[in-house]
């Protein structure tokens, strides 16, 4: 297309100085996918790990092995998760009151007594 459209321009003597760049299709590039690398394979990471070569035997006891010790973690934390609840709270230091809040403390609950008095004389009706 923008072949085309060239050839069209350069006939036309008034254009041939102007730029063409207006009169060309805009086309947008496609992102391409990049290329992922393919994943390693089982007997690829044997290799890898020397496990290609080993017994039978031997796989399954390492396989057999990992799993155990996944499972003791596992019980680990559910026991400690359970045994949280279990846990008494932390107590908050006891403050010690000093000995003019206990002569205050004295004088309310003497107060308090007299107007219990007072109450009941008046209740009683007696003096």
């Amino acid at each position: 297309q923008t072949l085309m459209i060239k050839r069209e321009l350069a006939k036309d003597p008034e254009l041939r100085s102007q730029s063409w760049e207006r009169f060309l299709p805009k086309f947008r590039h496609k992102n391409l996918a990049k290329r992922r690398e393919p994943k390693k394979k089982a007997v690829d990471q044997e290799l890898a790990t020397g496990e290609f070569f080993l017994r039978e035997s031997v796989k399954k006891r390492k396989k057999m092995e990992a799993i155990k010790v996944k499972q003791a973690e596992v019980l680990i934390k559910k026991k400690e998760a359970r045994n949280k609840h279990f846990i008494p709270p932390k107590e908050k230091p006891l403050i010690k009151k000093s000995n003019e809040g206990r002569t205050e403390s004295k004088l309310d609950i003497e107060a308090i007594k007299m107007k219990v008095k007072k109450a009941k004389t008046k209740k009683l009706g007696a003096p």
